[in-house]
C-alpha cells in the first residue's frame, strides 16, 4: 500500500515539475482538460430537450397561424410526436449528444422491437438525426425556431397583391 502511495506522490511531483519547466504546454493541457470537464457536466439530456420543445411550443402558441413559420410548426410537431410516442433516443458522446428517432418505444416488447437483427442499423441513423446538443443547447431546434413568428409565404401573398 505504501508503494502505491509513493508512486502517486511521485507522479504528482512530476506533474508540478513539468508545469514549471513547460508552462505553455501545461496551460494548454489544463485549458483543454477544464473545457472537456465543463462540456461533460453541461451535456444536455432528453429532459432538457423536452423542456425546450415545451417552451418553444408555448411561444409558438402565442403567434397567429397567419404569421407562424410552417417549418417551425412542423419541427415542433415532429418532436412532440416523437417524445409522446417514446421514439426519441439520445446518444451520449460525453462532450455532446445526438438525438435521433427510432422505430419503436423503449418499453415495446414485440419481436420487431426487441430483435437485435431488426434494430435500426448504424448506417441508417444519420437521416434520422433530429438534433445535436452541446453545452446545454440544442442547435438544430434553435435554428428551426429562430424566425418562428415570420411566415415567408405571407410575404409572397402580399407581393402578389401589390403586383
Amino acid at each position: 500500500m505504501q508503494t502505491v502511495a509513493f508512486d502517486y506522490k511521485e507522479a504528482v511531483k512530476d506533474v508540478f515539475v513539468t508545469a514549471v519547466e513547460k508552462p505553455v504546454k501545461s496551460g494548454i493541457y489544463l485549458l483543454l482538460s477544464g473545457s472537456a470537464i465543463y462540456a461533460i457536466f453541461n451535456n444536455p439530456d432528453e429532459d432538457s430537450h423536452a423542456m425546450r420543445v415545451t417552451e418553444y411550443s408555448t411561444e409558438l402558441a402565442t403567434v397567429s397561424r397567419s404569421v407562424m413559420n410552417p417549418k417551425s410548426a412542423d419541427c415542433l410537431s415532429q418532436r412532440q410526436s416523437a417524445v409522446h410516442y417514446g421514439l426519441l433516443r439520445r446518444l451520449n458522446l460525453a462532450l455532446f449528444s445526438i438525438l435521433w428517432i427510432d422505430n419503436y418505444d423503449k418499453t415495446c416488447t414485440s419481436y420487431l422491437a426487441s430483435c437485435p437483427s431488426l434494430k435500426v442499423p448504424w448506417r441508417e441513423v444519420p437521416p434520422r438525426i433530429v438534433d445535436f446538443g452541446f453545452l446545454n443547447r440544442w442547435f438544430l431546434l434553435e435554428r428551426q425556431m429562430k424566425d418562428y413568428d415570420v411566415n415567408p409565404d405571407e410575404w409572397k401573398q402580399l407581393d402578389e397583391k401589390l403586383s
